[in-house]
Protein backbone atom coordinates (compact mmCIF):
# COMPACT_ATOMS: atom_id res chain seq x y z
CA UNK A 1 0.00 0.00 0.00
CA UNK A 2 3.02 2.55 0.60
CA UNK A 3 4.14 1.60 -2.98
CA UNK A 4 0.38 2.65 -4.64
CA UNK A 5 0.16 5.95 -2.10
CA UNK A 6 3.67 7.15 -3.48
CA UNK A 7 2.62 6.24 -6.75
CA UNK A 8 -0.38 8.39 -5.86
CA UNK A 9 1.41 11.13 -4.56
CA UNK A 10 3.60 11.59 -7.81
CA UNK A 11 0.33 11.44 -10.12
CA UNK A 12 -1.63 13.48 -8.39
CA UNK A 13 1.44 16.45 -8.39
CA UNK A 14 1.71 15.63 -12.59
CA UNK A 15 -2.11 16.48 -12.63
CA UNK A 16 -1.58 19.85 -10.43
CA UNK A 17 1.29 20.50 -12.67
CA UNK A 18 -1.19 20.37 -15.87
CA UNK A 19 1.03 17.46 -16.80
CA UNK A 20 -0.54 15.37 -19.37
CA UNK A 21 0.13 11.08 -18.83
CA UNK A 22 -1.14 7.85 -19.29
CA UNK A 23 -0.02 4.23 -17.40
CA UNK A 24 1.01 2.30 -20.41
CA UNK A 25 0.33 -0.93 -19.10
CA UNK A 26 0.48 -3.39 -15.35
CA UNK A 27 -1.98 -1.14 -14.00
CA UNK A 28 -4.30 -3.98 -12.63
CA UNK A 29 -2.75 -3.78 -9.26
CA UNK A 30 -4.04 0.14 -8.89
CA UNK A 31 -7.22 -0.88 -9.83
CA UNK A 32 -7.63 -4.08 -7.75
CA UNK A 33 -6.66 -3.59 -4.00
CA UNK A 34 -6.42 -8.19 -3.62
CA UNK A 35 -3.19 -7.99 -6.98
CA UNK A 36 0.44 -7.08 -6.35
CA UNK A 37 2.71 -5.00 -8.31
CA UNK A 38 5.30 -8.03 -9.63
CA UNK A 39 7.11 -5.59 -12.12
CA UNK A 40 10.09 -3.52 -12.15
CA UNK A 41 8.88 0.04 -12.71
CA UNK A 42 5.63 2.04 -13.77
CA UNK A 43 5.69 2.84 -17.72
CA UNK A 44 4.22 6.37 -18.24
CA UNK A 45 3.18 7.96 -21.31
CA UNK A 46 4.41 11.68 -21.16
CA UNK A 47 5.04 14.56 -23.89
CA UNK A 48 8.34 16.37 -24.47
CA UNK A 49 7.48 20.05 -23.61
CA UNK A 50 6.54 18.48 -19.95
CA UNK A 51 10.17 16.94 -19.09
CA UNK A 52 10.61 20.52 -17.17
CA UNK A 53 8.06 20.35 -15.01
CA UNK A 54 7.96 16.83 -14.47
CA UNK A 55 11.92 17.16 -13.47
CA UNK A 56 10.61 19.93 -10.90
CA UNK A 57 8.15 17.27 -9.44
CA UNK A 58 10.48 14.58 -9.40
CA UNK A 59 12.91 16.85 -7.40
CA UNK A 60 10.52 18.12 -5.19
CA UNK A 61 9.51 14.25 -4.65
CA UNK A 62 13.10 13.57 -4.13
CA UNK A 63 13.10 10.84 -6.76
CA UNK A 64 16.91 11.10 -8.36
CA UNK A 65 17.23 10.26 -12.24
CA UNK A 66 18.75 7.57 -13.56
CA UNK A 67 21.12 7.98 -16.83
CA UNK A 68 19.92 6.36 -19.27
CA UNK A 69 20.43 7.38 -23.36
CA UNK A 70 18.70 10.99 -23.76
CA UNK A 71 17.84 10.06 -27.42
CA UNK A 72 15.95 6.54 -26.44
CA UNK A 73 12.98 8.85 -26.33
CA UNK A 74 12.81 7.31 -22.41
CA UNK A 75 13.45 9.09 -18.58
CA UNK A 76 13.79 7.35 -15.92
CA UNK A 77 13.51 8.36 -12.35
CA UNK A 78 13.55 6.22 -8.97
CA UNK A 79 12.75 7.00 -5.31
CA UNK A 80 13.69 5.16 -2.15
CA UNK A 81 11.04 4.76 -0.14
CA UNK A 82 11.81 5.89 3.43
CA UNK A 83 11.87 2.86 6.36
CA UNK A 84 10.90 0.23 3.56
CA UNK A 85 13.33 -1.98 1.62
CA UNK A 86 11.28 -0.89 -1.79
CA UNK A 87 12.22 1.07 -4.71
CA UNK A 88 9.78 3.34 -6.76
CA UNK A 89 10.63 3.55 -10.49
CA UNK A 90 8.99 5.54 -13.01
CA UNK A 91 10.02 4.89 -16.33
CA UNK A 92 9.21 7.61 -18.95
CA UNK A 93 8.03 6.94 -22.45
CA UNK A 94 7.88 10.39 -23.97
CA UNK A 95 6.04 11.51 -27.24
CA UNK A 96 4.79 7.58 -27.73
CA UNK A 97 5.08 3.87 -26.65
CA UNK A 98 8.82 3.31 -27.06
CA UNK A 99 11.42 0.41 -27.20
CA UNK A 100 14.96 0.10 -27.76
CA UNK A 101 14.44 0.92 -31.24
CA UNK A 102 12.12 3.85 -31.07
CA UNK A 103 8.74 5.24 -30.67
CA UNK A 104 6.47 2.31 -32.08
CA UNK A 105 2.98 3.44 -31.21
CA UNK A 106 1.95 7.40 -31.05
CA UNK A 107 1.47 9.50 -27.97
CA UNK A 108 -1.23 11.73 -30.64
CA UNK A 109 -3.17 7.87 -30.90
CA UNK A 110 -3.11 6.71 -27.55
CA UNK A 111 -4.02 10.13 -25.52
CA UNK A 112 -7.09 10.32 -27.65
CA UNK A 113 -8.33 7.53 -26.21
CA UNK A 114 -7.73 6.97 -22.77
CA UNK A 115 -9.98 6.85 -19.53
CA UNK A 116 -9.45 7.74 -15.85
CA UNK A 117 -10.33 5.12 -13.16
CA UNK A 118 -9.86 4.97 -9.60
CA UNK A 119 -7.94 8.79 -10.33
CA UNK A 120 -5.30 6.63 -12.41
CA UNK A 121 -5.11 7.67 -16.71
CA UNK A 122 -5.28 4.27 -18.78
CA UNK A 123 -5.51 3.32 -22.28
CA UNK A 124 -9.03 2.74 -23.61
CA UNK A 125 -9.33 -1.83 -24.72
CA UNK A 126 -8.36 -1.22 -28.13
CA UNK A 127 -5.29 0.86 -27.60
CA UNK A 128 -4.07 -1.54 -24.23
CA UNK A 129 -4.51 -4.37 -26.59
CA UNK A 130 -2.57 -3.11 -28.97
CA UNK A 131 0.20 -1.87 -26.56
CA UNK A 132 0.62 -5.07 -25.16
CA UNK A 133 0.82 -6.66 -28.52
CA UNK A 134 3.70 -4.82 -29.66
CA UNK A 135 5.25 -4.65 -26.06
CA UNK A 136 5.08 -8.98 -26.22
CA UNK A 137 6.11 -9.70 -29.81
CA UNK A 138 7.60 -6.50 -31.02
CA UNK A 139 10.06 -5.52 -28.11
CA UNK A 140 9.98 -8.47 -26.00
CA UNK A 141 12.23 -11.39 -26.97
CA UNK A 142 10.06 -13.95 -25.56
CA UNK A 143 6.48 -13.91 -24.43
CA UNK A 144 5.65 -12.97 -21.12
CA UNK A 145 2.56 -15.04 -19.79
CA UNK A 146 0.70 -12.46 -18.32
CA UNK A 147 1.11 -10.46 -21.47
CA UNK A 148 -0.78 -13.11 -23.48
CA UNK A 149 -3.42 -14.07 -20.51
CA UNK A 150 -4.38 -10.18 -20.77
CA UNK A 151 -4.70 -10.20 -24.16
CA UNK A 152 -6.82 -13.08 -24.57
CA UNK A 153 -9.20 -11.29 -22.64
CA UNK A 154 -9.19 -8.19 -24.49
CA UNK A 155 -10.07 -10.08 -27.54
CA UNK A 156 -13.19 -10.49 -26.72
CA UNK A 157 -13.66 -6.58 -25.72
CA UNK A 158 -11.54 -4.94 -28.53
CA UNK A 159 -12.66 -4.37 -32.49
CA UNK A 160 -10.37 -5.29 -35.02
CA UNK A 161 -10.97 -3.16 -37.47
CA UNK A 162 -9.50 -0.26 -35.28
CA UNK A 163 -7.03 -2.94 -34.00
CA UNK A 164 -5.67 -2.84 -37.78
CA UNK A 165 -5.76 1.17 -38.44
CA UNK A 166 -3.51 1.12 -35.37
CA UNK A 167 -1.07 -1.61 -36.31
CA UNK A 168 -0.56 0.56 -39.80
CA UNK A 169 1.19 2.98 -38.15
CA UNK A 170 3.92 0.53 -36.92
CA UNK A 171 4.03 -1.74 -39.69
CA UNK A 172 3.76 -1.95 -43.28
CA UNK A 173 -0.65 -2.80 -44.75
CA UNK A 174 0.31 -5.86 -45.73
CA UNK A 175 1.32 -6.86 -42.45
CA UNK A 176 -1.17 -5.89 -40.75
CA UNK A 177 -3.91 -7.36 -42.50
CA UNK A 178 -2.13 -10.81 -42.04
CA UNK A 179 -1.80 -10.24 -38.21
CA UNK A 180 -5.19 -9.03 -38.30
CA UNK A 181 -6.41 -12.39 -39.91
CA UNK A 182 -4.10 -14.65 -37.82
CA UNK A 183 -5.95 -13.11 -34.34
CA UNK A 184 -8.75 -14.00 -36.07
CA UNK A 185 -8.33 -17.93 -37.20
CA UNK A 186 -5.33 -18.86 -34.91
CA UNK A 187 -3.48 -18.54 -31.54
CA UNK A 188 -1.00 -15.94 -30.53
CA UNK A 189 1.73 -18.65 -30.59
CA UNK A 190 1.46 -18.58 -34.36
CA UNK A 191 2.44 -14.40 -33.88
CA UNK A 192 5.22 -15.61 -31.72
CA UNK A 193 7.39 -17.21 -34.92
CA UNK A 194 6.83 -14.14 -36.64
CA UNK A 195 8.97 -11.78 -34.37
CA UNK A 196 11.47 -11.44 -36.69
CA UNK A 197 9.21 -10.46 -39.66
CA UNK A 198 7.80 -8.09 -37.45
CA UNK A 199 10.94 -6.65 -36.34
CA UNK A 200 12.10 -6.55 -39.91
CA UNK A 201 8.79 -4.44 -41.12
CA UNK A 202 8.89 -1.90 -38.57
CA UNK A 203 12.46 -1.38 -38.99
CA UNK A 204 11.49 -0.83 -42.78
CA UNK A 205 8.88 2.24 -42.08
CA UNK A 206 10.80 3.74 -39.69
CA UNK A 207 14.51 3.43 -40.96
CA UNK A 208 15.11 7.21 -40.27
CA UNK A 209 13.94 7.38 -37.23
CA UNK A 210 15.51 4.26 -36.18
CA UNK A 211 19.36 4.83 -38.32
CA UNK A 212 18.66 8.49 -36.28
CA UNK A 213 18.97 6.79 -32.73
CA UNK A 214 21.28 4.54 -33.41
CA UNK A 215 23.62 7.61 -34.11
CA UNK A 216 22.90 9.27 -31.17
CA UNK A 217 23.09 6.18 -28.65
CA UNK A 218 26.41 5.41 -30.62
CA UNK A 219 27.99 8.88 -29.88
CA UNK A 220 26.13 9.18 -26.22
CA UNK A 221 27.78 5.31 -25.47
CA UNK A 222 30.93 7.13 -26.25
CA UNK A 223 30.87 10.30 -24.19
CA UNK A 224 30.30 8.09 -21.59
CA UNK A 225 33.18 5.68 -22.12
CA UNK A 226 35.38 8.32 -22.67
CA UNK A 227 33.92 10.46 -19.56
CA UNK A 228 31.77 9.51 -16.78
CA UNK A 229 32.16 6.66 -14.19
CA UNK A 230 29.40 5.41 -12.16
CA UNK A 231 29.65 4.71 -8.14
CA UNK A 232 31.63 2.28 -6.92
CA UNK A 233 30.50 0.57 -3.56
CA UNK A 234 32.38 -1.74 -1.76
CA UNK A 235 30.84 -4.07 1.09
CA UNK A 236 33.51 -4.48 4.27
CA UNK A 237 33.96 -6.40 7.57
CA UNK A 238 34.98 -8.70 9.24
CA UNK A 239 35.07 -12.61 8.71
CA UNK A 240 30.95 -13.38 10.03
CA UNK A 241 29.61 -9.99 9.58
CA UNK A 242 27.08 -11.15 6.74
CA UNK A 243 29.30 -8.91 3.19
CA UNK A 244 27.84 -12.28 1.44
CA UNK A 245 24.09 -12.11 2.65
CA UNK A 246 23.78 -8.21 2.79
CA UNK A 247 25.07 -8.39 -0.81
CA UNK A 248 22.97 -10.68 -2.07
CA UNK A 249 20.14 -9.63 -0.23
CA UNK A 250 20.59 -6.16 -2.17
CA UNK A 251 21.15 -8.05 -5.61
CA UNK A 252 17.40 -9.07 -5.25
CA UNK A 253 16.08 -5.60 -4.03
CA UNK A 254 18.19 -3.37 -6.36
CA UNK A 255 16.62 -5.82 -9.55
CA UNK A 256 12.79 -4.73 -8.67
CA UNK A 257 14.12 -1.46 -9.72
CA UNK A 258 15.36 0.79 -12.52
CA UNK A 259 18.52 1.15 -11.38
CA UNK A 260 20.42 -1.17 -13.49
CA UNK A 261 23.29 -2.93 -10.84
CA UNK A 262 26.34 -5.39 -11.73
CA UNK A 263 27.42 -6.96 -8.46
CA UNK A 264 31.25 -8.54 -8.33
CA UNK A 265 32.89 -10.63 -5.96
CA UNK A 266 36.50 -9.06 -5.11
CA UNK A 267 37.54 -11.33 -2.17
CA UNK A 268 41.05 -13.09 -2.59
CA UNK A 269 39.73 -16.56 -3.25
CA UNK A 270 37.58 -16.64 -6.19
CA UNK A 271 36.99 -14.95 -9.65
CA UNK A 272 40.61 -14.03 -9.51
CA UNK A 273 42.15 -13.32 -12.84
CA UNK A 274 45.58 -14.34 -11.20
CA UNK A 275 45.58 -17.75 -9.97
CA UNK A 276 45.45 -16.62 -6.12
CA UNK A 277 44.38 -20.07 -4.82
CA UNK A 278 47.70 -21.41 -6.60
CA UNK A 279 49.87 -19.17 -4.72
CA UNK A 280 47.81 -19.97 -1.08
CA UNK A 281 48.58 -23.25 -0.96
CA UNK A 282 52.13 -22.12 -0.27
CA UNK A 283 51.38 -20.20 2.58
CA UNK A 284 48.10 -22.14 4.22
CA UNK A 285 49.70 -23.36 7.82
CA UNK A 286 48.71 -27.01 8.85
CA UNK A 287 45.15 -28.13 9.63
CA UNK A 288 46.68 -29.26 13.15
CA UNK A 289 48.41 -25.89 13.46
CA UNK A 290 46.66 -24.14 16.44
CA UNK A 291 45.59 -20.48 16.32
CA UNK A 292 48.29 -19.52 19.50
CA UNK A 293 49.69 -16.68 19.04
CA UNK A 294 48.78 -13.21 20.96
CA UNK A 295 47.50 -10.22 18.97
CA UNK A 296 51.27 -8.50 19.08
CA UNK A 297 52.66 -11.39 18.07
CA UNK A 298 50.54 -11.88 14.89
CA UNK A 299 51.05 -8.11 13.63
CA UNK A 300 54.77 -7.95 14.57
CA UNK A 301 55.28 -11.85 12.56
CA UNK A 302 56.24 -10.64 9.31
CA UNK A 303 56.16 -13.40 6.79
CA UNK A 304 58.13 -13.46 3.50
CA UNK A 305 56.45 -15.74 1.38
CA UNK A 306 53.00 -13.86 2.66
CA UNK A 307 54.57 -10.83 1.61
CA UNK A 308 55.47 -11.34 -1.52
CA UNK A 309 51.87 -13.20 -2.12
CA UNK A 310 50.31 -9.46 -1.11
CA UNK A 311 51.69 -7.94 -4.48
CA UNK A 312 50.45 -10.45 -6.42
CA UNK A 313 46.87 -9.85 -4.78
CA UNK A 314 47.14 -6.53 -5.63
CA UNK A 315 48.15 -6.76 -9.07
CA UNK A 316 45.40 -9.24 -9.35
CA UNK A 317 42.74 -6.52 -8.07
CA UNK A 318 44.44 -3.89 -10.00
CA UNK A 319 43.42 -5.99 -13.32
CA UNK A 320 40.26 -7.16 -11.66
CA UNK A 321 39.70 -3.06 -12.09
CA UNK A 322 41.03 -2.60 -14.73
CA UNK A 323 39.11 -5.21 -16.82
CA UNK A 324 36.09 -5.69 -14.75
CA UNK A 325 34.85 -3.06 -12.44
CA UNK A 326 35.98 -0.34 -14.46
CA UNK A 327 34.07 -1.51 -17.64
CA UNK A 328 31.31 -2.13 -14.80
CA UNK A 329 31.11 1.18 -14.35
CA UNK A 330 30.79 2.74 -17.99
CA UNK A 331 28.31 -0.01 -18.32
CA UNK A 332 26.12 0.31 -15.54
CA UNK A 333 24.31 2.59 -13.12
CA UNK A 334 25.78 1.27 -10.04
CA UNK A 335 28.71 -1.29 -9.22
CA UNK A 336 28.90 -3.55 -5.56
CA UNK A 337 31.43 -5.17 -4.77
CA UNK A 338 31.84 -7.72 -1.94
CA UNK A 339 34.60 -6.94 -0.27
CA UNK A 340 37.62 -4.89 -1.75
CA UNK A 341 41.49 -3.27 -1.59
CA UNK A 342 40.89 -3.88 2.74
CA UNK A 343 41.63 -7.46 2.47
CA UNK A 344 44.91 -6.43 1.59
CA UNK A 345 45.17 -4.16 4.65
CA UNK A 346 44.01 -7.37 6.71
CA UNK A 347 46.43 -9.72 5.48
CA UNK A 348 48.92 -11.26 8.20
CA UNK A 349 52.44 -11.18 7.85
CA UNK A 350 53.24 -8.56 5.69
CA UNK A 351 54.42 -5.28 7.17
CA UNK A 352 52.18 -2.56 7.90
CA UNK A 353 53.70 0.44 6.01
CA UNK A 354 53.94 -2.08 2.69
CA UNK A 355 50.27 -3.00 3.27
CA UNK A 356 49.50 0.85 3.00
CA UNK A 357 52.10 1.59 0.25
CA UNK A 358 50.31 -0.78 -2.04
CA UNK A 359 46.47 0.02 -0.92
CA UNK A 360 47.63 3.67 -2.20
CA UNK A 361 47.53 2.61 -6.20
CA UNK A 362 44.55 0.90 -5.54
CA UNK A 363 41.41 3.30 -7.41
CA UNK A 364 39.09 3.76 -4.49
CA UNK A 365 35.77 2.82 -4.23
CA UNK A 366 33.18 6.31 -3.73
CA UNK A 367 31.83 4.79 -0.83
CA UNK A 368 32.61 2.21 2.01
CA UNK A 369 30.24 0.17 4.09
CA UNK A 370 31.38 -1.46 6.96
CA UNK A 371 29.39 -3.71 8.23
CA UNK A 372 30.04 -5.03 12.03
CA UNK A 373 29.49 -7.00 15.19
CA UNK A 374 30.46 -7.96 18.46
CA UNK A 375 33.26 -9.70 18.58
CA UNK A 376 31.01 -12.73 20.43
CA UNK A 377 28.46 -12.92 18.28
CA UNK A 378 30.79 -13.43 14.99
CA UNK A 379 32.31 -16.07 16.67
CA UNK A 380 28.70 -18.07 17.03
CA UNK A 381 28.50 -17.42 13.28
CA UNK A 382 31.91 -18.93 12.23
CA UNK A 383 32.97 -21.07 15.23
CA UNK A 384 35.56 -22.79 12.62
CA UNK A 385 37.10 -19.36 12.71
CA UNK A 386 39.48 -18.59 15.23
CA UNK A 387 38.29 -16.08 17.70
CA UNK A 388 42.02 -14.10 18.01
CA UNK A 389 41.79 -13.54 14.07
CA UNK A 390 38.55 -11.72 15.24
CA UNK A 391 39.80 -9.65 17.32
CA UNK A 392 42.96 -8.98 15.00
CA UNK A 393 40.48 -7.84 12.44
CA UNK A 394 38.96 -5.88 14.41
CA UNK A 395 41.77 -4.02 15.80
CA UNK A 396 42.94 -3.14 12.22
CA UNK A 397 39.67 -2.21 10.98
CA UNK A 398 39.61 0.51 14.03
CA UNK A 399 42.67 1.73 12.68
CA UNK A 400 42.18 2.13 9.42
CA UNK A 401 38.69 3.13 8.90
CA UNK A 402 39.39 6.82 8.60
CA UNK A 403 39.16 9.49 5.39
CA UNK A 404 43.05 10.04 5.63
CA UNK A 405 44.12 5.92 4.94
CA UNK A 406 40.80 5.01 3.13
CA UNK A 407 40.37 8.05 0.47
CA UNK A 408 36.80 7.62 0.31
CA UNK A 409 33.56 7.66 2.36
CA UNK A 410 32.83 5.49 5.07
CA UNK A 411 29.48 4.53 6.37
CA UNK A 412 29.10 1.92 9.62
CA UNK A 413 26.31 -0.09 10.26
CA UNK A 414 25.92 -2.59 12.88
CA UNK A 415 24.40 -5.40 11.69
CA UNK A 416 22.01 -6.91 13.94
CA UNK A 417 18.69 -6.63 12.10
CA UNK A 418 19.22 -7.89 8.20
CA UNK A 419 15.90 -5.86 7.52
CA UNK A 420 17.13 -2.89 8.79
CA UNK A 421 20.39 -3.38 7.69
CA UNK A 422 19.29 -3.63 3.68
CA UNK A 423 17.19 -0.82 4.57
CA UNK A 424 20.17 1.21 5.35
CA UNK A 425 22.50 0.14 3.03
CA UNK A 426 19.69 0.71 0.14
CA UNK A 427 19.32 4.95 1.63
CA UNK A 428 22.95 4.91 1.75
CA UNK A 429 23.14 3.47 -2.24
CA UNK A 430 20.46 5.50 -3.15
CA UNK A 431 22.40 9.06 -1.95
CA UNK A 432 25.06 8.02 -4.32
CA UNK A 433 23.57 8.22 -7.62
CA UNK A 434 24.43 11.17 -9.89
Amino acid sequence: MIYIDELKRFLKELEKESIKYCILRNFNFLLNEKKTYDGKDIDILVIEKDLKKIKKVCQKQKFKQIKICPCSNHRAYVKKIKDKREILSIHLHINGASGSKGVYYPSKIIFKNIKKIKGFWIPLENDEFVLLFLQNFLVKNKSKQKYIQRLNELMKKVNLKLIKNRLNYTFEKKLSNKLIFILKTESFEKIDSMRKELIKSFSKKHFFNITKTNICKFFWAFKRIIFEKSPLIALIGMDGSGKTTTTNNLKKELSKSLINTKFIYTGRGRNNIIPISFFARFIKPPKDKKFNLNQDQQEEKVNLIRTMTSFVFAIDLLLRYLFIILPARKRYNLVITDRYSTDLLLMKGVPKRLKRFIYFFIPKPTKLIYLYQDIEILNKRKPEHPKQDLVRQEKLFSKILNKKIMKTKIVKIKNINLNKTINLCLENIFNELK
